[in-house]
């Protein structure tokens, strides 16, 4: 997916902006080509950490 340039016209996407940012350092430094992976490893990094760390959750 392609994330367009932020506006910054607009103080209330201030949060949104930095997401949006955030985002999109972590694709360039995983050297990811969209966010669907990104968001993948994501969500697979912290299922995985949950798991680990937290005894009651049932693998």
């Amino acid at each position: 997916a392609y994330l367009p340039p932020a506006v910054s016209d607009n103080p209330d996407l201030n949060p949104i902006e930095k997401m949006r940012v955030w985002v999109k350092r972590l694709r360039k430094m995983w050297r990811l080509g969209c966010v669907d992976s990104l968001f993948f490893y994501l969500l697979w990094f912290f299922s995985d950490f949950t798991n680990i760390f937290n005894p009651y959750l049932k693998n």
